[in-house]
């Protein structure tokens, strides 16, 4: 039930591809203040680089737009403060792309635990184990920040939703088998929830493996 209004892209060669590949009339900005000015538009994706969404969600809530924010939602704890103080102030509405809560398997196993079928929940395991140097040549996790940060905040996401509390302490301890990693590239961590329950949370990216993402319940 959505119109594509507009694409905005660092890249204008990127936005004439995606645009042309979905054969759509619309125009295309480069300049992210004329994107936000377009009175056309309602809401917008925000798909930057993580390092951007902070400056990012904080301009289009100036400009009154409504935004889906690709996760992880901010880089640090500062940048979240701001990006939630101005999407408050605003009254604009937003969302985080955690696509996993519409799982089928996790609607279904939120819908048991829900209905007392799976009895008293009290641990849960999540994992995001993904290589992608997996069938390529290279290696390493050449990223800005930590794997479970940029990918395994899936898993923390999933944990939380399935127990529905918070974790309140946590414990972790994290691994690179590649020396040249640009960050950390493997954690694992133990959580105990505001509920008194337990759970683990893990990324792994430096297995030789596709992609799997593991629910315990």
């Amino acid at each position: 039930d959505c119109e594509v209004r507009a694409i905005g892209s660092r890249s204008a060669g990127s936005a004439e591809a995606k645009r042309e590949q979905f054969d759509l009339d619309c125009p295309i900005y480069t300049n992210y203040d004329a994107f936000l000015a377009d009175a056309n538009i309602d809401m917008f994706s925000i798909c930057t680089p993580a390092s951007r969404h902070a400056r990012e969600t904080i301009l289009g809530a100036v400009a009154g737009k409504h935004m889906l924010i690709e996760k992880p939602v901010a880089t640090n704890l500062d940048d979240l403060h701001a990006m939630a103080e101005a999407v408050a102030r605003s009254g604009v509405k937003t969302v985080v792309s955690f696509v996993l809560r519409w799982n089928e398997m996790v609607a279904n196993a939120k819908s048991l635990i829900a209905s007392g079928a799976l009895g008293r929940v009290f641990y849960v395991q999540t994992d995001y184990w993904y290589s992608s140097s997996f069938g390529k040549t290279g290696s390493g996790w050449q990223a800005p920040h930590d794997a479970l940060l940029l990918g395994g905040c899936h898993a923390v996401d999933l944990a939380r939703y399935l127990m529905d509390a918070d974790a309140t302490s946590v414990t972790a301890l994290g691994f690179n088998v590649d020396p040249d990693n640009t960050s950390m590239a493997n954690t694992t961590a133990l959580l105990e929830f505001a509920n008194g329950r337990v759970g683990k949370v893990s990324a792994i990216t430096e297995a030789g493996m596709p992609y799997v993402f593991n629910v315990e319940v």
